[in-house]
């Protein structure tokens, strides 16, 4: 019969493990590069695929072939081993040096495959570097920006990502590898493979071994990607994250809830079960604590202010807290179980070491959230926060991109607008220098992209920094523009799109309000919690626009504050 028991899986998987050892160096070297180069070969098919125009699930569904031929082959796979080595080294088959010896040779390894074929990629592509590389090129240089500029553009909060991310691919990756063992028939082990492989690469989520290939790729072929860029803002993350994921909820998790053990090795289920469960504490305080202390001003927290960074309201940061708080308690209770059986028990040093890293994870990770908690408690029922959430939500819809197309090349975005009863309105001087835009198109919160007509941006009146094109975007919802002037320290609501595809609020206070004498105009400079994104409506708690984003700095914004006939008398005659 083809299929293989889970116990019997797990006792294969340590027996591979094992043999992988006792790999020498030119083995690992020589398996470790041809894998690379082969998950190279399967990436860029994906490139061939979405150049075409094909949808993304179309390179999803056929990117699992890399991997089916490595594993097949038997070659070694830095990821796959990250979920292998743990589980012999916690059932006392293998030793730590060992398993770093393994690791580090195939990551060295992989990552030589995959440099090489990406310089042979690059120069196939471009004719030995004579042209751009055309339509798959264009892809490639994409999606590797996407990999690294995307991430450093929202600071630590994008670190975290590709780390999560990682942790989020190699959970199937690896699962994808333990079903290698599923079956013995060639048919079986392909279609276990194939599942959960494609399953990760449909989702974008980050896989270490590609983005060897797939970023330096980028990189040859012009995009403006530094080797900092790609290892601090995704090889360095997105490798741990993978690591977290193989060793612990793949490679632990199987090993204790299949209960394959080596006959002379006994490892207490409790020690195991704390360690597992510390880890996942470990992981949930680092982006807890990103996500409160890096990138959200302590002061809105006490306020009852806090930022939706994650889209979460202060309640669901409470649940999230309390979570990791009884969590970390029981999985201290489990180590102390663990302990006592380890002391009233002959078991080896390894259990010993998983109970006593188990407690003392889950101690470390019950701090952070538990000094934090009633904070939490109290701002999530803070009617003021709750106010702002609706008003963000109300806003989005007439939210709009502004978008330039200039010929033989891809539209690219050039700052926000919004729709109101008058048209669209947004900032003049984005559109300097665009009378050579073959299109000027807006996207609005569904990402539907309409032309607009062209005539409306030019010769204007430069004196305000505003610009009215009198058209109607259906759909789009028209906002709501007060007649009052923004007050001192009033708080406010602006938009920003740090990753090109989705907004999110951001705060801000008035700091200041200026009337000039001879225009009457009025600006509000708005210190701001995070850089301002130009073109963006300003908000009042009411849902309506006080003013127009057109200037930013650090820290702050300048906005042109708006009334009805301001509009009136900017709106031309034939207009709508």
């Amino acid at each position: 019969m083809d299929y293989v028991k889970p116990a019997d899986v797990i006792t294969e998987c340590l027996q591979v493990a094992e043999k992988k050892a006792s790999l020498s160096i030119p083995e690992m070297l020589v398996t470790g590069v041809l894998s690379g180069v082969f998950l190279g070969f399967a990436t860029s098919l994906v490139m061939v695929i979405l150049a075409q125009g094909l949808p993304p699930i179309a390179g999803a569904i056929v990117f699992p072939v890399g991997f089916v031929i490595l594993v097949l082959l038997g070659l070694e796979l830095v990821t796959g081993n990250f979920a292998l080595m743990p589980q012999a080294l916690a059932n006392g088959q293998i030793r730590t040096v060992q398993l770093l010896r393994n690791w580090g040779w195939v990551y060295l390894a992989n990552l030589l495959g995959s440099l090489l074929y990406a310089t042979l990629f690059y120069l196939a592509i471009t004719n030995f570097g004579t042209d751009d590389g055309g339509a798959i090129g264009e892809q490639v240089r994409i999606i590797a920006k996407k990999k690294t500029l995307a991430y450093s553009a929202i600071g630590g909060l994008g670190w975290c990502t590709a780390m999560v991310k990682g942790i989020l691919c190699n959970w199937m990756v690896t699962i994808g590898t333990v079903l290698a063992f599923a079956s013995r028939s060639t048919g079986g082990k392909i279609a276990a493979m194939w599942l959960p492989i494609m399953i990760f690469f449909a989702h974008g989520y980050e896989h270490c071994v590609v983005n060897m290939y797939l970023i330096p790729s980028g990189m040859l072929l012009g995009a403006p990607i530094t080797v900092v860029d790609w290892w601090v803002w995704n090889q360095v993350p997105v490798t741990i994250g993978n690591i977290i994921s193989g060793a612990v909820f793949t490679g632990l998790a199987l090993l204790f809830a299949l209960g394959a053990k080596k006959s002379e090795v006994s490892i207490s289920k409790f020690s195991l079960a704390s360690c597992i469960m510390g880890s996942f504490l470990v992981l949930g305080v680092l982006v807890f604590s990103v996500t409160v202390w890096s990138e959200t001003p302590r002061h809105q927290l006490e306020e009852g202010l806090m930022e939706p960074l994650t889209k979460f309201l202060p309640l669901y940061f409470a649940i999230f807290a309390g979570t990791l708080v009884v969590t970390g308690m029981v999985s201290v209770v489990f180590g102390s179980i663990g302990m006592m059986q380890i002391i009233s028990s002959n078991e080896h040093i390894r259990g010993k070491a998983l109970a006593i890293a188990g407690i003392i994870m889950s101690i470390l990770a019950i701090i952070p959230p538990a000094t934090k908690l009633p904070v939490f408690v109290k701002s999530s029922v803070t009617r003021q926060n709750l106010e702002q959430v609706e008003v963000f939500k109300n806003v989005v819809p007439g939210i709009l991109k502004i978008l330039f197309e200039p010929q033989g090349s891809s539209t690219y975005s050039v700052g926000l607008g919004f729709q109101t009863k008058y048209g669209i309105i947004t900032v003049q001087h984005i559109f300097d220098g665009a009378e050579d835009v073959t299109q000027i198109k807006v996207a609005d919160a569904f990402r539907k992209v309409r032309a607009i007509n062209k005539k409306w941006l030019f010769d204007k009146d430069r004196r305000l920094d505003i610009a009215l094109i009198p058209e109607m975007i259906r759909g789009a919802q028209a906002l709501e523009i007060t007649d009052t002037v923004g007050k001192v320290g009033e708080s406010v609501l602006y938009i920003k799109s740090p990753s090109g595809e989705e907004y999110l609020p951001v705060h801000g206070k008035i700091k200041t309000v200026y009337t000039e004498p001879k225009s009457n105009a009025s600006y509000l400079l708005i210190e701001a919690t995070k850089p301002v994104e130009i073109g963006s409506p300003v908000i009042n708690k009411k849902g309506e626009v006080l003013g127009l984003l057109v200037a930013s700095g650090i820290g702050e914004g300048l906005a042109l504050s708006i009334s009805n006939n301001l509009l009136e008398a900017l709106r031309p005659p034939s207009s709508p």
